[in-house]
């Protein structure tokens, strides 16, 4: 054989080396990298499970001083709060708020001549109970119940006060009749919200 000869096989066994090792790098492009990457992404979700099982079990070592402040919490939720009215529920509440305003009423020389509940809303954290009175009371009577009624414990707010001119009153503070003014207005309390 010729050396013209010996170089084409050289040539030849060198290209055929050469596309041996291209395919053997496609081979490994197409076939190892996707199992490389999928080795890694394992490797990070596992490292990212760890991550999460630390915050879990911080959280988990937290529960009981939290189980131990919720029931701290809940033994007060029964205690009266000041401001508040003492009632469990709406209709008590609004009972308990008529009973007040009827007894600063009275002693303030007027006469209910009506009361309506009014419906419970929720403000906050709180429920809002409320009644609308419709009462007769002498002038100065009039300016004391407002003031007693501001001032009281537990907290009441008069609310859409509606007043009119006088007419006649008729009652044992007030003898033989006297001037009053009949007035409407709404009164408003609140108590702890319940859970919905």
């Amino acid at each position: 054989m010729s050396a013209a000869g010996t170089r084409h096989d050289r040539v030849s066994q060198a290209a055929a080396a050469a596309l041996l090792l291209a395919g053997l790098l496609a081979l490994a492009l197409l076939v190892v990298a996707p199992f490389g990457r999928a080795w890694h992404d394992a490797h990070q979700s596992v490292a990212d499970a760890r991550t999460l099982l630390a915050g879990f079990e911080r959280a988990a070592a937290e529960i009981p001083a939290l189980e131990a402040r919720l029931r701290a919490l809940g033994g007060q939720a029964g205690a009266a709060q000041p401001g508040l009215l003492d009632a469990g529920n709406a209709p008590l509440a609004s009972a308990q708020l008529q009973s007040a305003v009827k007894a600063i009423v009275a002693a303030a020389g007027g006469q209910v001549r009506s009361v309506q509940d009014l419906p419970a809303t929720r403000v906050g954290g709180f429920q809002q109970v409320g009644i609308r009175i419709d009462i007769a009371i002498p002038t100065p009577g009039l300016q004391q119940a407002l003031y007693r009624i501001e001032a009281a414990q537990p907290y009441m707010f008069v609310d859409a006060l509606a007043i009119r001119a006088a007419e006649t009153l008729r009652t044992p503070r007030a003898s033989g009749g006297g001037d009053a003014l009949s007035v409407r207005a709404e009164i408003l309390a609140y108590i702890r919200a319940t859970a919905p």
